[in-house]
């Protein structure tokens, strides 16, 4: 891989001489394979499916936790509105009792439900579920409200659920 500390090094040995680099280039392109087949446009759309978790310490820095997997969004051309690119919504819920934190992560499709401390998905709740539609919102501490609509029989539920 281009960011391994062996290609690393071996650029850097390449640097570090005074003669025949580009020979000793040659030789390090030579050992190396690259493969294209992850990084192309056909492969574009699995990037969108993931969402990264970034944390910052005390000082600032950011350091990456972990992904998050989540739907595809759906193809949208180049002219269409900024607003219509962002269509996932994202959530904080902690719970002082457990001791836990949670991300929800409303996607078009499902919503998803993110320990922290375990680093792992708790729950994947679809918004459609035949003719119930839910949604997932932060409500008090340690607690989501949970909405389903269902459209056949025009009524809403609405409940508060521990995580």
């Amino acid at each position: 891989m281009v960011t391994s500390t062996e290609y690393k090094n071996s650029l850097n040995a390449v640097l570090n001489s005074k003669y025949e680099r580009l020979t000793h280039l040659k030789k390090v392109y030579e050992g190396f394979s690259f493969s294209r087949s992850k990084h192309n446009r056909y492969h574009e759309g699995d990037a969108d499916s993931l969402a990264m978790l970034i944390k910052q310490d005390l000082k600032g820095a950011l350091t990456f936790e972990s992904v998050i997997d989540c739907n595809s969004s759906a193809f949208l051309p180049a002219r269409a509105y900024l607003l219509a690119y962002d269509t996932k919504k994202f959530y904080q819920v902690s719970n002082s009792n457990t001791k836990s934190n949670y991300i929800i992560v409303d996607d078009v499709k499902d919503i998803v439900i993110y320990n922290i401390n375990q680093k792992k998905i708790a729950r994947t709740v679809p918004h459609k579920d035949g003719q119930v539609r839910t949604n997932i919102f932060p409500a008090k501490e340690g607690y989501v409200m949970v909405s389903e609509y269902n459209r056949k029989e025009k009524y809403t539920r609405l409940s508060i659920e521990a995580l």
